[in-house]
């Protein structure tokens, strides 16, 4: 039997991996920084990953989900608690396909509909709004406005100008705020607005996306929210 032709291949066979570098079987090192399916963000071998997964492993491989398991309780919690979304329920999937059917699913079941009309839409929205060099436009200034009113209020960016792109920006927590992450997300989100927690390890900050139906005008609501968040935390120092 031969494998499928599915994917063009590069001519490279890794057989290790250390932290953000492959190897392949002559020893030639690779940094990795391929981006998709099945990436390990911590790092190749990371030495409490392979304890754990090993030790798992000599207990219990794998499972049904018909079966009660503590330890999705257990995963569920901390990601809660890590990504301040504890009020939040959590599904387990293995693919991004599986996770955008059972989106489908739980949209179907709150709304009793059957059909699916959202692509055909967006592409009738896409093409209103004057197409991609449009809507472009309306990243990049919903992006500008965002990190000005940010900056006025003392928040710095992660990313300089020169390499900010529209769709995401990292802030970095601010000086001299009784700040916690968690009461931020919280006090944005009973205002009607939801950012995002940080992805870097070693620097506290947080994320605020610039895209999809998204105005110079909500910018400024959020700013108006944090603003407001910013002037409670500096009082109660106070």
């Amino acid at each position: 039997m031969e494998l499928f032709d599915v994917y063009s291949l590069y001519p490279v066979e890794p057989v290790r991996g250390s932290g953000s570098y492959v190897y392949d079987a002559a020893g030639t090192e690779y940094l990795d920084l391929y981006g998709g399916h099945a990436v390990i963000s911590i790092g190749h071998a990371q030495p409490d990953y392979v304890r754990a997964l090993s030790e798992q492993a000599a207990r219990l491989g794998f499972y049904s989900n018909s079966v009660e398991n503590s330890l999705q309780t257990t995963l569920a919690e901390k990601l809660g608690r890590a990504s301040g979304y504890d009020d939040y329920s959590l599904f387990l999937c293995n693919s991004g396909a599986e996770a955008n059917e059972n989106a489908l699913k739980l949209a179907s079941f709150h709304t009793g509909r059957t059909k699916v009309l959202a692509f055909s839409k967006a592409l009738d929205e896409l093409a209103q709004e004057g197409g991609i060099p449009a809507r472009s436009r309306r990243y990049t200034e919903n992006n500008r406005l965002l990190i000005e009113k940010m900056r006025a209020m003392g928040f710095a960016t992660y990313i300089d100008g020169s390499h900010q792109g529209p769709i995401i920006t990292t802030f970095f927590y601010p000086a001299g705020v009784s700040f916690r992450f968690e009461e931020f997300y919280r006090y944005i989100k009973e205002r009607g607005y939801a950012i995002y927690p940080g992805k870097l390890t070693e620097m506290d900050t947080f994320r605020i996306g610039n895209i999809g139906e998204i105005y110079p005008e909500d910018i400024d609501k959020l700013t108006s929210v944090i603003a407001a968040f910013l002037k409670e935390r500096k009082e109660q120092i106070a």
